[in-house]
């Protein structure tokens, strides 16, 4: 749909009869354009001079984030050096302190994204928060898919598209002010990162 406007593709689907205007306008979205970045440089570049919440702080990047911010929090279900919690039944804990917070590779895990978004907007208002999500249409999973395998972390519940990421968060409150796929092409890129407020 880069190349074609979305009235085209309506003309088209609808001479064929596949496809009625209502359903067309309900279900098809046009994907803004948007740079490809890549993930962990975008997180460590941001999180320089900020006081960090780290929301799923048990990953590979987070030692990095916590090397590269000026101080650091952390959150995980796991147990750990970090506020150990289940953020789908409990809210997160307020550290007044906190400029910046990055929930990288989160939202796929939650049984509940609401609830975490709506306490964490309750308990941090102003803050920029970095969300970051596998792409649901993104190629190697496209690739395996066709083989009849589905590649997928064993602890994820959803998938996430530009569309849908969107509509979650401003559902909660949120402004998105930037955003971005990572790692790969546009449209199917590993993920996408979301800048907002």
């Amino acid at each position: 749909m880069t190349h074609a406007t979305i009235d085209s593709v309506l003309q088209e689907l609808t001479s064929m009869g596949s496809l009625s205007p209502e359903y067309f306008y309900k279900m098809i979205h046009r994907i803004p354009q948007a740079k490809v970045v890549e993930r962990i440089p975008f997180i460590l570049e941001r999180v320089k001079d900020q006081v960090v919440l780290d929301i799923g702080c048990d990953s590979p990047v987070s030692p990095a984030i916590r090397a590269s911010a000026k101080g650091y929090f952390g959150i995980d279900k796991s147990p750990g050096d970090w506020w150990q919690m289940d953020l789908d039944v409990h809210p997160p804990p307020l550290e007044g302190s906190v400029t910046l917070i990055v929930c990288g590779e989160v939202l796929e895990h939650l049984s509940s994204p609401g609830f975490f978004l709506r306490n964490l907007r309750a308990f941090y208002p102003d803050r920029t928060v970095i969300f970051t999500v596998p792409n649901a249409f993104a190629a190697a999973s496209y690739r395996s898919v066709q083989r009849g395998i589905e590649c997928v972390n064993k602890d994820h519940v959803s998938y996430y598209s530009w569309w849908t990421l969107t509509n979650l968060l401003t559902r909660h409150g949120y402004r998105i002010e930037e955003w971005y796929w990572y790692n790969g092409a546009p449209l199917t890129a590993e993920g996408l990162v979301m800048v907002v407020r």
